[in-house]
């Protein structure tokens, strides 16, 4: 919500819970899309490979980048939601949102071992 509407939404919940109303203007700018990773292997994440090529190419539609950096070990699928890392994608077309998150999804690889 964040992210397609350009709003901070914790700060609208803060005025709600401690003013009981909520003020926030917004509108509906962007198509968002999470792209969440797993690494390949198991152990410690050791690679990441694409990441530079997709800012490079897709920057300005990169909202926010989450990826456990290399060193850290992998999350355990069965105890997370955000598995090894999410890429947030947002652009005002669907179509093109949607190409973009297709390219983080096959470009951005992260490796374990």
């Amino acid at each position: 919500m964040n992210f397609a509407n350009d709003i901070d939404l914790f700060d609208g919940w803060a005025e709600a819970v401690v003013h009981q109303r909520f003020t926030t203007r917004f509108e509906r700018k962007y198509n968002a899309i999470s792209v969440f990773k797993r690494a390949q292997g198991e152990g410690h994440i050791h690679r990441i490979t694409g990441l530079e090529s997709l800012l490079a190419d897709f920057g300005s539609a990169i909202a926010a980048i989450d990826l456990l950096p290399v060193g850290a070990p992998r999350r355990n699928w069965r105890q997370t939601l955000r598995s090894d890392g999410v890429v947030f994608v947002r652009h005002p077309d669907l179509g093109t949102a949607c190409e973009i998150a297709d390219q983080v999804g096959i470009r951005l690889q992260m490796y374990a071992g």
